[in-house]
């Protein structure tokens, strides 16, 4: 990846590109553990926090800060105007131009779903900086479901979230 990991002022982690990165260009192929929805849910908190779903029954998971520091990935924020989607299941790509020491970014619905077998409620307020109008200012595990970011950023989301929309377009 072509990205450091750096601290936040309200203590969280990002990722920030290292050089400048052209729009289309491959920035992160995900890896790591991947795990069960049933046994995300045995690791707890630290994998709802910074689990990314890859399918409605798997999750790129860390269990721990050591697996978190092998899996970047885990670590890119969320923004309403992101800068970064998903091509397939594991390659993160720059949406646009990215300057050098920029905060590489993804929209949290890109990724965010609610098994059926799983209470899992993720909710967020958001603060991304994103002009009004673009910041949701709350983030929520079925914003997926959103027509708006499926005509903004439909391209983007994880293979599994545009089936999934496709068929709840076909219902209604």
């Amino acid at each position: 990846m072509a990205a450091k990991s750096k601290r936040l002022p309200n203590h969280h982690r990002g990722i920030f590109a290292r050089k400048n990165i052209r729009s289309g260009d491959t920035v992160c192929v995900m890896g790591g553990r991947v795990v069960h929805i049933h046994e995300h849910n045995a690791i707890g908190s630290f994998g709802e926090e910074y689990g990314i779903d890859i399918s409605e029954d798997f999750s790129f998971c860390p269990a721990n800060e050591r697996e978190l520091e092998l899996m970047p990935q885990c670590l890119i924020n969320h923004s309403c105007a992101p800068n970064l989607g998903f091509v397939d299941t594991v390659r993160l790509v720059a949406i646009r131009d990215i300057a050098a020491g920029e905060e590489l970014t993804y929209d949290y619905a890109f990724i965010l779903y609610r098994h059926p077998e799983n209470d899992f409620e993720f909710r967020m307020d958001c603060r991304c900086g994103a002009p009004e109008g673009i910041c949701r200012k709350r983030i929520t595990v079925d914003d997926w479901k959103r027509p708006e970011l499926h005509e903004r950023y439909g391209e983007w989301f994880q293979p599994f979230l545009k089936r999934r929309f496709a068929a709840l377009k076909r219902q209604n």
